[in-house]
């Protein structure tokens, strides 16, 4: 396709986007893609955001997975640019970037790629975002089946007193303790369960 067809169909094409269903939006797209239509940042952004707008976080994730794992290309755009677009906090994502963070770092820990997944996570914290239970655990739980046990270490303490930490987190350091043969640390995290009160719901 020529670019300047290129241009035409993308103006054509997000007002559609815009003004039909998540799903139907995703019918769209795949529909555009299969005819050759060479997506942009913002033909991107407009499908991930209609997800994230009705917190369909398995649609956002599984749309993500196509992206970063290349399945979807686009001489447009690259992983790098579009991530960069996605989460710079002018856009309309502004009200969803926790969603959007734990979207992506759950992309990279489906992909088994922690050092994604870590830099992702990090620049969450960095913005005040606080992922949720189930994602952080997630996230830790990727970086110790990856051998990044003292990365893994670093994250957990780092993050004491900066998110909620729940029973299940402690769990996944203990057994990740353990299996590293660090006994120590096993102990020192079974020490601040006990000081919590929760070492009997373990």
């Amino acid at each position: 396709m020529s670019q300047n067809y290129q241009a035409f169909t993308l103006m054509s094409l997000i007002p559609n986007l815009v003004k039909i269903p998540a799903i139907k939006a995703l019918s769209l797209f795949n529909s555009s893609t299969l005819h050759g239509f060479d997506h942009t940042h913002q033909s991107i952004s407009f499908v991930l955001h209609l997800f994230l707008s009705f917190e369909m976080l398995s649609h956002s994730q599984s749309f993500l997975l196509r992206l970063l794992s290349g399945r979807i290309s686009s001489s447009s755009f690259t992983i790098s640019s579009l991530l960069n677009h996605l989460t710079q906090t002018h856009l309309d994502f502004k009200p969803h970037h926790v969603l959007l963070y734990e979207s992506i770092v759950n992309t990279y820990v489906q992909l088994r790629l922690p050092e994604q997944s870590l830099f992702y996570f990090t620049k969450m914290i960095e913005k005040g975002l606080v992922p949720s239970s189930n994602s952080f655990n997630g996230f830790l739980a990727c970086l110790l089946r990856s051998n990044n046990f003292e990365k893994a270490w670093w994250v957990f303490k780092d993050m004491r007193g900066r998110v909620a930490m729940d029973v299940d987190r402690f769990g996944i350091m203990i057994k990740g303790c353990y299996e590293n043969g660090d006994l120590n640390r096993a102990f020192d995290i079974l020490a601040q369960l006990e000081d919590l009160g929760c070492v009997k719901t373990l």
